[in-house]
């Protein structure tokens, strides 16, 4: 009985504690469910974040491009700012349209920073890069970007910036040849030696012919510059490409040299410089070498401003078989082409060039020396050049 009645007494008590626990736990899953909602929230909005962070990266990735792409084809920087803006104005960055300023936009040098990257250096030539800065938010033409689910969280919206450089290496090149006597020579290394077909004529006859088509040093020249050409087309280095020949002011009966003549201006087809030396082969070859004079009309050639791009990298490729016999001493006119940052690769040809002159230039104007005893190394020399001309950059 008095376990019974026992029992019976506590019966209610469980009810109670039954009922507890069911309140107990209803709230628990309230909390949890609320606490749940809100990483729900804020896991959606971490993960939309990261989504406009990767449109506003697509956006002035290819602003950048476009800029500096621009900025190549039309050598115009407010032509180059409209370009950027048109295609930022296609990206979506969490549903509304990225707008840049002028602020937004800049040009400069893309700098080689000794680690295989480049540094970006604003305004300075030449102007082969382009950055873009694109901003959501804060000051910026942008507004910043509503978040999901706002009346759940503390705030509304939240900015965003990005900043993106794009590069693209333009090259202004003049190649300046020897057009001395010596280049009708063969490559005995032997003075006044002519190709084989030529050996029964006199020195005077051979003098005053046309070099020979396929013996000659200058026929040489002529094989190793197409392999310039086709290496700078095959890498599509976006090249201008114009031609000098120096010797000297020389005349002798119906025969003339001129000191230096510009045989081709810088132009984007670049065989044409090709064609205007074989054109320089179909006349005799006269004259002594001056080589300083080749320097500075290349230097000439290359600033013309009906030609110059602000965007190209300029560069000489120096050729000669000989030492300088008149005109300015050519080391004080590589200095000056330092001077308009041009850089000269000087090429020796054959055991009569000047190999010490010919370091020096390269040397003041941060170029490489190529020396050459046959043909095949010319060409080898030329190809090299070609090939470590810097291509396209995009970081």
């Amino acid at each position: 009985m008095n376990l019974f009645c026992h029992s019976a007494r506590r019966a209610p008590a469980a009810r109670v504690a039954s009922k507890d626990r069911r309140g107990a736990t209803l709230v628990l899953i309230a909390v949890m469910s609320s606490a749940l909602v809100s990483l729900g929230v804020l896991v959606i909005n971490w993960s939309y974040i990261e989504l406009t962070n990767t449109q506003l990266r697509s956006a002035t990735d290819a602003a950048a491009k476009a800029a500096v792409v621009a900025l190549s084809q039309t050598q115009q920087q407010d032509d180059a700012r409209d370009a950027a803006r048109a295609i930022a104005a296609q990206y979506r960055i969490g549903g509304q349209q990225l707008t840049l300023s002028d602020g937004d936009i800049e040009f400069g040098n893309g700098v080689p920073d000794g680690s295989g990257g480049y540094d970006f250096v604003a305004g300075q030539l030449p102007l082969n890069c382009a950055r873009v800065v694109g901003q959501c938010g804060g000051n910026s033409a942008t507004a910043a970007v509503p978040v999901l689910f706002a009346h759940l969280l503390p705030e509304d919206s939240f900015n965003l910036e990005k900043d993106a450089v794009a590069g693209r290496y333009d090259h202004d090149v003049c190649v300046v040849v020897d057009r001395s006597g010596s280049m009708a020579w063969d490559l005995t290394g032997v003075d006044f030696s002519y190709p084989d077909e030529y050996q029964d004529d006199s020195t005077v006859q051979n003098y005053f012919r046309p070099p020979h088509p396929t013996g000659s040093r200058w026929a040489k020249l002529i094989d190793a510059l197409e392999v310039f050409r086709q290496v700078v087309d095959r890498r599509d280095l976006n090249a201008r490409i114009g031609l000098v020949s120096y010797s000297s002011n020389y005349t002798f009966g119906l025969f003339h040299s001129a000191t230096v003549t510009t045989d081709q201006t810088m132009s984007p087809d670049t065989y044409r410089f090709v064609d205007a030396a074989r054109a320089i082969s179909l006349n005799p070859i006269i004259g002594d070498t001056n080589i300083g004079a080749g320097i500075d009309r290349g230097v000439s050639v290359i600033t013309d401003p009906a030609f110059s791009r602000m965007t190209a990298n300029r560069t000489i490729v120096l050729l000669s078989d000989g030492r300088r016999t008149e005109g300015a001493d050519p080391i004080g006119r590589a200095q000056l082409a330092a001077g308009q940052r041009i850089t000269v690769h000087a090429v020796s040809f054959g055991d009569g060039a000047d190999q010490n002159v010919m370091q020096q230039i390269a040397a003041i104007t941060g170029g490489n020396h190529y020396h050459a005893n046959s043909g095949a190394e010319l060409e080898e020399a030329f190809e090299q050049i070609a090939e470590e001309l810097p291509a396209v950059l995009i970081q």
